[in-house]
Protein backbone atom coordinates (compact mmCIF):
# COMPACT_ATOMS: atom_id res chain seq x y z
CA UNK A 1 0.00 0.00 0.00
CA UNK A 2 2.99 2.43 0.79
CA UNK A 3 4.31 1.59 -2.71
CA UNK A 4 1.30 2.45 -4.27
CA UNK A 5 0.72 6.04 -2.28
CA UNK A 6 -2.54 4.40 -0.38
CA UNK A 7 -0.89 3.92 3.11
CA UNK A 8 1.46 5.35 5.01
CA UNK A 9 3.64 3.87 7.78
CA UNK A 10 3.23 5.45 11.19
CA UNK A 11 4.26 3.04 13.39
CA UNK A 12 6.54 -0.08 13.19
CA UNK A 13 7.11 -1.89 16.62
CA UNK A 14 9.25 -4.88 17.17
CA UNK A 15 9.32 -7.37 19.92
CA UNK A 16 11.83 -10.69 20.41
CA UNK A 17 10.57 -13.56 22.04
CA UNK A 18 11.49 -17.55 21.91
CA UNK A 19 9.87 -20.53 21.67
CA UNK A 20 6.22 -21.00 24.26
CA UNK A 21 7.32 -17.38 25.45
CA UNK A 22 4.52 -14.75 25.48
CA UNK A 23 5.25 -11.43 24.03
CA UNK A 24 3.37 -8.23 24.68
CA UNK A 25 3.30 -5.07 22.71
CA UNK A 26 0.50 -2.27 24.19
CA UNK A 27 0.33 1.14 23.35
CA UNK A 28 -2.03 3.63 24.31
CA UNK A 29 -3.24 6.10 27.37
CA UNK A 30 -5.45 6.48 30.32
CA UNK A 31 -8.90 7.93 30.75
CA UNK A 32 -9.82 9.95 33.42
CA UNK A 33 -13.55 10.36 35.08
CA UNK A 34 -14.81 11.82 38.41
CA UNK A 35 -16.93 9.13 40.34
CA UNK A 36 -19.02 9.78 43.42
CA UNK A 37 -18.85 8.30 46.57
CA UNK A 38 -21.17 8.44 50.21
CA UNK A 39 -23.82 11.50 49.65
CA UNK A 40 -26.39 9.40 50.90
CA UNK A 41 -29.37 10.38 53.32
CA UNK A 42 -27.95 13.71 54.13
CA UNK A 43 -24.26 12.38 53.68
CA UNK A 44 -21.60 14.90 52.33
CA UNK A 45 -20.90 13.48 48.60
CA UNK A 46 -17.28 12.99 47.63
CA UNK A 47 -16.04 13.31 43.99
CA UNK A 48 -12.77 10.42 43.27
CA UNK A 49 -10.75 10.51 39.97
CA UNK A 50 -10.80 7.05 38.35
CA UNK A 51 -8.73 6.12 35.21
CA UNK A 52 -9.45 3.35 32.78
CA UNK A 53 -6.66 1.91 30.22
CA UNK A 54 -7.72 2.64 26.61
CA UNK A 55 -5.42 0.49 24.42
CA UNK A 56 -4.17 -1.22 21.70
CA UNK A 57 -2.55 -4.46 22.88
CA UNK A 58 -1.33 -7.46 20.70
CA UNK A 59 0.31 -10.77 22.43
CA UNK A 60 2.18 -13.15 20.70
CA UNK A 61 3.47 -16.83 21.70
CA UNK A 62 5.31 -18.64 19.15
CA UNK A 63 5.35 -22.51 19.02
CA UNK A 64 8.44 -23.91 16.95
CA UNK A 65 7.93 -27.53 15.79
CA UNK A 66 10.82 -30.12 15.39
CA UNK A 67 10.97 -28.91 11.75
CA UNK A 68 11.40 -25.29 12.42
CA UNK A 69 7.96 -24.54 11.85
CA UNK A 70 6.35 -21.78 13.26
CA UNK A 71 3.04 -21.22 14.70
CA UNK A 72 1.82 -18.12 15.93
CA UNK A 73 -0.87 -17.76 18.93
CA UNK A 74 -2.11 -14.21 18.79
CA UNK A 75 -4.26 -11.81 20.81
CA UNK A 76 -5.38 -8.86 19.42
CA UNK A 77 -6.95 -6.31 21.89
CA UNK A 78 -8.50 -3.06 20.79
CA UNK A 79 -10.01 -0.51 22.94
CA UNK A 80 -11.78 2.60 21.71
CA UNK A 81 -13.98 5.45 23.74
CA UNK A 82 -17.41 4.94 22.22
CA UNK A 83 -18.63 8.43 24.13
CA UNK A 84 -18.29 10.30 26.72
CA UNK A 85 -21.78 9.74 29.04
CA UNK A 86 -22.82 13.34 30.19
CA UNK A 87 -23.66 12.61 34.18
CA UNK A 88 -25.81 16.17 35.83
CA UNK A 89 -23.62 18.17 37.82
CA UNK A 90 -20.68 15.77 37.99
CA UNK A 91 -19.18 15.87 34.30
CA UNK A 92 -18.39 13.06 32.17
CA UNK A 93 -17.99 9.40 32.23
CA UNK A 94 -15.92 7.31 29.22
CA UNK A 95 -17.66 4.37 27.49
CA UNK A 96 -15.20 2.34 26.39
CA UNK A 97 -15.83 -0.35 23.77
CA UNK A 98 -13.83 -3.67 24.33
CA UNK A 99 -14.93 -6.02 21.18
CA UNK A 100 -14.73 -9.43 22.44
Amino acid sequence: MQEEARGEVISNPRVVTTNQREALIKQGKEIGYVTISGGGTGGVATPNVQFKEVVLELKVTPTITNDNRVFLNMQLKKDEVERLIQLQGYGTVPEINRPA
